[in-house]
């Protein structure tokens, strides 16, 4: 069998990656066992959506609290930045979220969340979710759906995936040739005695991972969630009751029906406090009170978990339940980078399968919906080629921006080698006030734009590449405070910021939140600035490169962060002299295997290409 794109799994993210994938592409989904078993139909909470902008700064600090400060600050971003898009996507497939009296998106709280930010659709919002994706999957006739089929192995040859060997529900063997390949196959939960998950969903992506020599990531990051009906059969899923119910009021009590924890901590922190009290009371559960909600309430919101209650005997208006922690979520998996691409070429990795850092050590409640979706519509339109596609469409508009025109500035720099030295692919113009110094020359040189006038705000939104030395928001942003609405447009910047020094308050503030397509820095190194290691601590996975004369005694701890840049026909910020002479003196990074940055800057191709690695 032959198809363009090969999906392991048909959960959400399964699901919502064929939907986001071009209708010319041949897509087969294969799942092991039927489509609506899958733990997306599970979740009952809900799933976050920033409110506004004035949210971003509280769920960001939830989620990386919740995670114990280790996930990955870009992923964090790139989810809660992309939270409004993928709802406006559910919304469009039919998804019917709960309302206001207004008829307004209505929103519930979490354990762990300081806001209410979560729709949900009664109790079963991850069924209401999935079914839809389904719904509008069938509809496709450039899907094809497999069920009771397990993907066996991968085809794969010098780290190159070319498919995979399945298993029919008949038994036989068969090999799926595919261009690229998703693996969407969910978590680890059947191997677990006692899980939310379903017993089918036991790790194969990781076990093909680990004999294929696939990079994993937190494998040891499991999430047990601290409250599910407690049963004694262990051979029974466990069934969750969720979150929710404690963001809406339930209560944990012991056998003495005592309250002793805050109900609304974190996961693996509240999961902690019932174990510990279970081994203190000698019991194997301890108790949850529903009845802290009013009855209308519980019926309307929470309809299947007053009626699961109910099937085992329970009344929750009149009487508390038994409730256990269980394996309920894997944190860790495959790893990815920020478009869901695994270590392997041609092989992608998203939902419970993948870990792209989002959740650090635990997830925050109601963020694994999300999570998914944002990152499988990455795979998506970077298998689709969409980015790279709109990139070599048009020429390059490149916005370089500064305060002044002088003449050692790394801005006016690069302006006038652009200048000189003419891309085809390139468009420049400089953002510059028409009383700055040079403004006349610098016209005569090439095309000037005035800071905040409709043509920056025009090119901004066309153009592919920034280059900044003002890390501030006007000359990235000339749309201010109305950033939100052109979010989507911003996020997709690739920027490279030059720097003379930085200040610590403001500016890294700021490019901690905006800095998921930071490129990298290029910082002056004269003798009376630290900027090039401030920026070395706040942001220790970017590019920094130098220019100056670099101060090799501060460089010897790890030489291989920095890269010096000083082309001949810049001058040395720090002494003046001829930028040989600097080369000279660094003839040890001269010599290393460094790229040098302004070749790739003014290449094109090669600047998309780098840019494309990065995500």
């Amino acid at each position: 069998m032959k198809t363009d794109v090969l999906i392991v799994g048909s959960g959400c993210s399964g699901l919502y990656c064929a939907l986001q994938l071009p209708e010319d592409k041949k897509i087969t989904i294969i799942t092991k066992s039927d489509v609506e078993s899958s733990d997306s139909y599970l979740a009952q909470g809900g799933i976050c959506m920033l409110k506004n902008d004035a949210d971003y700064d509280s769920y960001f600090e939830d989620t990386m609290k919740a995670g114990h400060y280790e996930n990955d600050r870009e992923s964090v971003d790139i989810m809660i930045r992309s939270s409004q898009d993928v709802i406006h996507d559910l919304l469009g497939y039919g998804v019917d979220f709960a309302r206001d009296e207004n008829g307004a998106l209505a929103f519930t709280r979490e354990g762990a969340h300081s806001d209410k930010r979560i729709l949900f659709h009664e109790d079963i919002t991850g069924e209401a979710i999935t079914s839809k994706l389904y719904e509008a999957v069938k509809k496709l006739p450039n899907v094809t759906i497999f069920e009771h089929t397990t993907m066996v192995d991968i085809v794969e040859e010098d780290n190159i995936c070319y498919g995979a060997v399945i298993r029919r529900e008949d038994g036989t063997l068969e090999t799926v040739e595919a261009n690229e390949t998703v693996w969407a196959c969910g978590g680890i939960g059947g191997l677990y005695r006692h899980s939310t998950n379903f017993r089918h969903l036991t790790g194969d992506a990781l076990a093909l991972a680990l004999h294929h020599k696939v990079r994993l990531k937190n494998i040891n990051y499991v999430q047990i969630h601290p409250t599910t009906f407690f049963l004694r059969d262990e051979q029974e899923r466990s069934f969750l009751i969720s979150e929710s119910v404690r963001g809406e009021g339930a209560k944990l009590y012991d056998k003495n029906m005592n309250r002793f924890v805050n109900e609304l901590l974190p996961r693996d922190l509240l999961t902690e406090a019932i174990y510990e009290q279970m081994e203190k009371d000698h019991t194997e559960h301890v108790w949850e009170d529903l009845r802290t909600i009013p009855e209308e309430e519980l019926r309307t919101h929470f309809p299947n978990i007053v009626e699961h209650c109910r099937q085992m005997g329970y009344d929750v208006t009149k009487e508390c339940i038994p409730v256990v922690p269980a394996q309920h979520y894997f944190m860790g998996g495959v790893w990815v980078d920020y478009m869901s691409k695994t270590s392997m070429d041609r092989l992608y990795a998203v939902g419970e399968t993948a870990c792209n850092g989002v959740h650090g050590r635990n997830r925050l409640a109601s963020n694994s919906l999300l999570e998914s979706l944002v990152f499988a519509k990455r795979a998506a339109k970077q298998m689709s080629g969409e980015l790279m596609q709109k990139a070599k469409q048009k020429k390059q508009i490149w916005l370089i921006s500064d305060r002044t025109t002088r003449g050692d500035d790394n801005g006016e720099v690069m302006f006038r080698y652009l200048c000189a030295n003419p891309d085809p692919t390139v468009e420049p113009y400089f953002v510059v006030n028409k009383d700055t110094q040079d403004y006349v020359e610098m016209k005569k040189l090439g095309k000037v734009v005035e800071p905040f006038s409709w043509k920056h705000k025009l090119l901004f939104l066309l153009n592919e590449f920034s280059l900044s030395s003002q890390a501030n928001k006007p000359v990235i942003n000339p749309f201010g405070k109305l950033e939100y609405l052109y979010r989507d447009i911003i996020y997709d910047k690739k920027l490279v910021f030059l720097q003379h020094g930085v200040t610590k308050d403001n500016q890294s503030k700021w490019l901690n939140k905006y800095n998921r397509n930071l490129f990298g820095f290029i910082v002056s190194t004269k003798p009376e600035y630290d900027s090039a290691f401030t920026y070395d601590y706040f942001y220790p996975e970017k590019n920094i490169w130098l220019t100056g004369m670099p101060r090799y005694d501060r460089l010897v701890h790890d030489e291989r962060k920095y890269v010096t840049v000083m082309p001949t026909w810049r001058k040395s910020l720090s002494s003046g002299t001829d930028a040989r002479g600097v080369w000279q003196l660094g003839k040890e990074f001269q010599e290393s295997e460094y790229f040098h940055f302004y070749d790739d800057l003014l290449n094109s191709e090669r600047l998309l290409g780098a840019a494309e690695k990065y995500g």
